[in-house]
């Protein structure tokens, strides 16, 4: 029987959509104080992105793929869109050097920096987040999963930008039984026997077992178009660790999704690290 479930999510897999809040919770003053939007030249949110020092941002790939660094604002310092305080202006971009933005079955390594021209002047409404590591992921992120949350402005339930900042909570790590099953499994001509299947089969062995968390979410809450690069976070002892970066979807509509996929912090510490120091 779970093999059958896990067959038939994957034969059902959507094309992936750029994520992602539907009926989440407003966000209240200072709750998210590294959190932030990114803006075309419009003044259009379009993704999301989180502080992790005083002059870098980390976001997910796909938010920076093909735009020109003059053409990306960030904002941060209020829960409103449009009470936002704008940062130092990008001077740099790194997308990771693993990202294939789509031209493959699936999509690796959907995380990069920004680099801006000058320091961020942190207040209480402004702060960085610590990355989470390794070790602190392994302690506590199963025993504490009912703290991990995510925010943004994403699309939410009547498919619009919402102006206050929404979060989800009640966040579920799918386990690695789906994992077990495919690493046990002999034979896959079944899943090879055509294109598709065969891009399943590759969606199957990257996601369960690559650069992505696999999440679920309760009551009828989802994310959607416009919180890529977003942060999942946990709170743990009045101390918040970025575990996750935004990156997908695995429906076009996002109430119908039944996985959400958030690049694994722990991952690219070291990548990050040789970067910003």
């Amino acid at each position: 029987m779970l093999n059958f479930k896990i067959l038939f999510f994957f034969i059902n897999y959507s094309l992936f959509a750029s994520t992602l809040i539907t009926n989440g919770i407003d966000a209240k003053k200072n709750q998210f104080p590294w959190q932030v939007s990114l803006k075309n030249k419009k003044n259009q949110h379009f993704c999301g992105g989180s502080i992790i020092s005083s002059n870098f941002i980390l976001t997910a790939a796909h938010c920076l793929k093909n735009r020109d660094i003059d053409s990306v604002k960030i904002y941060a310092g209020h829960i409103k869109l449009d009470r936002l305080i704008k940062l130092p202006a990008p001077q740099n971009f790194y997308l990771h050097h693993r990202y294939n933005s789509w031209k493959k079955s699936v999509k690796e390594a959907d995380i990069a920096l920004i680099e801006l021209s000058n320091n961020i002047e942190f207040n209480e409404s402004i702060q960085m987040i610590s990355r989470i590591t390794k070790s602190i992921a392994k302690e506590t992120l199963f025993n504490y999963k009912d703290l991990l949350t995510t925010s943004g402005w994403g699309k939410n339930h009547l498919d619009k930008i919402p102006n206050i900042l929404q979060f989800i909570q009640e966040l579920t790590i799918i386990p690695s039984a789906t994992s077990k099953f495919w690493n046990e499994r002999k034979n896959i001509k079944l899943l090879k026997s055509s294109d598709y299947n065969k891009r399943l089969y590759n969606i199957y062995k990257t996601y369960m077992s690559g650069d992505y968390i696999g999440i679920k979410t309760k009551h009828e809450k989802s994310f959607c178009r416009g919180d890529s690069g977003g942060p999942m976070s946990l709170v743990q002892k009045k101390k918040s660790y970025l575990v996750g970066v935004g990156s997908h979807i695995s429906h076009r509509e996002c109430l119908d999704t039944q996985v959400f996929y958030y690049t694994d912090i722990t991952k690219f510490n070291h990548w990050i690290d040789s970067i910003i120091y």
